[in-house]
């Protein structure tokens, strides 16, 4: 029911508290004893939670969040057993294919010359950026020459999403998901030298890019990320060409450099955010939390940075920091419809029933037609007991959209 990262954010299942330990148990029971004995230890975390589902089938109620840098947290109730036959088709395909998988790593090396303007943190900042751009430009005409995942990854409501601006989709999506590994760096006051590598698994990196384009939020967030470190470093590099001129006087350069040095730091900001969205797209909310609050020491006021952390606590279990965060989200942003709505999880999750309601009706209210809202809403409704109000919230989730919410009309 929570949007991160990311405010990556995204439907996702949460369980409520008493399914999460049966679940969990089943999916890290199913998944240790196949990869020992069957070699599948690189199977998709998805692929085991949906098998754990079919064996061990609960009815649990369970809400709808969004989820931090779009990860996909495991209910216990999720689909009807449709029995063994199923499930042993499924480990046969996943057997068959798993030869398949194809891991590449890009390396790249970048050498910055510093300006007088530079200090060692401006230039690391800078030369990350352009490391990044290298690595991301290279993974992303990659991915579009795979003849596969042109025909099956990246179909966005049943077209294909190819355009004119598609491989900067990539680029951004590539950014959040695709986490880069630092190999070496070096200042010596003149330039700054850095190595660096990303590694994608092509079959979950098509998937996983699928899965945020057919995701308006996930897509917009991550493009705006992008877009942000990409005006930052235009800004940069028009402020450097504008501090050699002779011109100035004390007062305007002091300016010029401090607008430097600021976005520089904007770079340095884009950089964590991105660190943190891929440390949670790898299920470590901990590190994840490290990283977006180092963003935050540049930059308070990010109501998405807050919404992000309050996801991440919420993954840990922390309900408390969780709601304090989304709370700090909302005073920044008061039309924050999924800060509200997750922060009515949290409430729900800790027996604050009321406080619970009055989080989804804020929700509905700062925007009508969020229809995780109005679902949890008819959740929250239905475990109370009242069948009638929990279906007139349903039908209009059902109404705007949300396609789990048709199944509970009536039951």
């Amino acid at each position: 029911m929570r949007n991160c990262l990311p405010k990556a954010k995204y439907f996702a299942p949460a369980p409520a508290p008493c399914v999460a330990h049966a679940g969990a148990s089943a999916f890290s029971f199913l998944r240790s004893a196949c990869a020992s004995s069957y070699g599948m230890r690189g199977a998709p975390r998805s692929f085991w939670r949906w098998m754990a589902a079919r064996l061990f089938p609960q009815r649990n109620l369970h809400f709808q969040r969004l989820a931090v840098g779009g990860q996909h947290l495991f209910s216990g109730q999720l689909f009807a057993n449709r029995g063994l036959p199923l499930f042993l088709l499924c480990l046969l395909l996943l057997c068959s294919g798993a030869g398949y998988a194809q891991k590449k790593t890009f390396t790249r090396e970048y050498l910055y010359t510093a300006s007088e303007a530079d200090s060692k943190l401006t230039a690391r900042s800078i030369a990350t950026q352009q490391m990044r751009n290298e690595l991301l430009r290279e993974i992303g005409e990659f991915l579009l020459s795979e003849k596969t995942m042109l025909t099956s990854s990246v179909l966005v409501g049943g077209s294909e999403a190819l355009s004119e601006d598609f491989s900067s989709k990539i680029e951004a999506i590539s950014a959040g998901i695709v986490e880069m590994k630092i190999l070496s760096e070096e200042w010596n006051g003149v330039t700054y030298h850095i190595a660096a590598q990303m590694t994608v698994d092509t079959s979950d990196v098509r998937k996983r890019i699928a899965e945020v384009l057919n995701d308006k939020q996930k897509t917009k967030e991550l493009e705006e990320s992008r877009q942000r470190a990409l005006t930052a470093e235009a800004e940069v590099e028009r402020l450097k060409k504008e501090l050699t001129k002779k011109s100035w006087g004390q007062h305007q350069l002091l300016q010029l450099q401090k607008d430097y040095r600021q976005q520089a730091e904007a770079l340095t900001a884009e950089e964590y955010f991105l660190q943190g969205y891929s440390a949670a797209e790898l299920g470590l909310p901990e590190v994840a939390i490290g990283y977006w609050e180092k963003a935050l020491s540049i930059d308070w006021c990010k109501a998405n940075l807050h919404y992000n952390i309050g996801n991440a606590y919420y993954d840990l279990g922390a309900k408390r920091q969780a709601i304090a965060s989304f709370q700090k989200a909302i005073d920044i942003n008061p039309n924050d419809a999924a800060a509200y709505s997750n922060m009515g999880i949290a409430c729900y999750d800790l027996g604050e029933t009321s406080r619970a309601i009055a989080c989804f009706q804020k929700a509905i209210d700062v925007n009508p037609s969020y229809a995780a809202a109005y679902y949890n809403m008819g959740q929250t409704y239905r475990a109370l007991g009242n069948r009638d109000l929990a279906n007139a919230y349903y039908r209009n989730a059902a109404r705007l959209g949300y396609a789990n919410a048709q199944k509970h009309i009536g039951n």
